[in-house]
């Protein structure tokens, strides 16, 4: 799977944003590599989170560790949509993006739905 992973840089990603999915941002749609759950920016913020914190999780973080905070939902459950508690610093890291966002600093991102 490793061959599968790409290196990309901040511009480039945000591009690729747009082409796949138009300038609103909470429209692009995100795969949780771990559960296969999508997700949107317009979803973490109907959770109530500002958009600091969403700009934090998305394409981070599965939103099934708010969805689920106690963690109670069972696999047949998450695998029918109400996602899983993957985070992108985990080891193995299972993300298929790392953008670059400065140099020196990279952060690993979901990849991207289908349009």
């Amino acid at each position: 799977m490793a061959d599968d992973w790409i290196v990309i840089g901040l511009e480039a990603w945000q591009a690729q944003g747009v082409q796949l999915f138009g300038t609103d941002v909470n429209n692009w749609r995100f795969v949780c590599p771990a559960c296969g759950h999508v997700q949107t920016r317009a979803d973490w913020l109907a959770l109530g989170m500002n958009r600091r914190q969403v700009d934090q999780r998305l394409g981070f973080t599965c939103i099934g560790r708010w969805l689920d905070p106690l963690n109670t939902a069972t696999d047949f459950q998450r695998s029918k949509g109400s996602g899983c508690d993957y985070v992108g610093d985990r080891e193995p890291n299972i993300s298929p993006i790392t953008v670059i966002i400065t140099p020196g600093e990279e952060r690993p991102t979901f990849g991207w739905d289908q349009p």
